[in-house]
């Protein structure tokens, strides 16, 4: 599986804070007809797994104690939940953009721009891009 950079920027706004984060990660990523994957370490003991598709993403991340599952396509509602602690949370995602670049180019771009609720309630808006280039990063070199 080729190396590339993930670069990740995200606009959390919840109760009327906002957030913004931007990381950086090496990853792998693998292009096959259906959908680009790619693999990363948030932490020694989280792995992400993003799944990008025309009209969907999904993502997974794990660690030890605490499991992420969203679902994210473009004007729907879906299912998603959060593992923390042993307690499951159920949430729906309902995604209002979704663009990505052309997936076999040097660098590919995913932005997405979401809502998750827990039941009627509304969790919080979120605006992520996330920046893929083929060659791998100087993270953690000097």
């Amino acid at each position: 599986m080729p190396k590339v950079q993930v670069a990740l920027t995200s606009v959390i706004q919840q109760e009327g804070d906002v957030q913004t984060l931007q990381q950086a990660y090496e990853g792998e990523l693998t292009v096959t007809p259906q959908a680009v994957k790619v693999v990363y370490q948030e932490a020694p003991d989280c792995q992400v797994k993003l799944w990008v598709m025309p009209k969907q993403i999904t993502l997974m991340r794990q660690s030890r104690d605490q499991e992420t599952f969203l679902r994210l396509a473009l004007g729907e509602k879906k299912p998603c939940h959060y593992l923390v602690q042993g307690h499951r949370l159920e949430m729906t995602s309902t995604t209002q953009r979704l663009t990505s670049t052309q997936v076999h180019a040097k660098s590919r771009q995913v932005k997405v721009e979401y809502e998750l609720f827990s039941g009627l309630y509304l969790v919080g808006n979120y605006r992520v891009t996330l920046l893929f280039t083929d060659r791998p990063s100087m993270i953690g070199k000097d």
